[in-house]
């Protein structure tokens, strides 16, 4: 399966959820994730990468960044994309701060680049 797949997955659901995506033109900062996810007031940065792979440095640099001000994660399957939009659309969340909690608690290997050759993991 192609990244391409992934991503036209993700936006078949958005659209069919109502969820507002726009697609990411990094002009001076490479590393942005792909799409931006917008729905009911809250925003998800989503990197979207073929089963399997992982982002780059950079890529981790910039979700760990975008994670203090928002909800970033990357997603390498169609499986994740229909748990990350299920998650949105069936959520309660009142603030950021709690959709924030919730998505790490289901997407943590998404959202922390895990330290090599240790247990525990890191924001980079």
């Amino acid at each position: 399966m192609r990244e391409e797949t992934v991503e036209k997955h993700l936006k078949d659901l958005c659209k069919a959820n109502n969820i507002y995506i726009i697609k990411v033109v990094p002009t001076v900062t490479n590393g942005l994730p792909d799409r931006l996810l917008l729905y009911k007031g809250f925003t998800v940065f989503v990197e979207l990468k073929q089963p399997g792979e992982r982002p780059r440095v950079k890529q981790w640099h910039e979700i760990k960044t975008l994670n203090k001000y928002s909800n970033a994660l990357y997603l390498d399957t169609i499986e994740l994309v229909d748990e990350l939009i299920e998650t949105l659309i069936t959520c309660n969340c009142k603030t950021h701060t709690s959709l924030h909690k919730l998505l790490l608690d289901k997407f943590k290997d998404q959202m922390i680049k895990p330290v090599k050759g240790k247990n525990k993991c890191n924001n980079l």
